[in-house]
């Protein structure tokens, strides 16, 4: 199964350094994948993506969820989160009708 079919949630007891846990791992930019993890009272969201295999990890602090207030996640869409493009190039067609 590929990593953009879907949405991800990776819960981890502890926060590990997120470049060195998915050093390996291509997590596409069409791909909804988050890490949560506890700090204190509340579980802290993380969004990870790749530009490409070769671009280094991104991450966005998606939002947090706690006992009492529930989860509160952020009013920007995923494209508003991710558009900046970091200077890839995008191969592109145009075909005339």
């Amino acid at each position: 199964m590929a990593l953009s079919n879907g949405t991800w949630l990776l819960y981890l007891e502890v926060l590990p350094n997120l470049d060195e846990l998915f050093i390996d791992v291509d997590i596409p930019f069409n791909c909804e994948f988050l890490v949560a993890y506890p700090e204190g009272d509340l579980v802290t969201l993380t969004e990870v993506y790749r530009m490409s295999s070769d671009h280094p990890l991104q991450k966005y602090r998606f939002g947090n969820w706690t006992p009492h207030g529930g989860l509160n996640w952020p009013l920007v869409s995923r494209p508003q989160r991710r558009n900046n493009l970091q200077g890839i190039k995008l191969k592109t067609g145009y075909v005339e009708v």
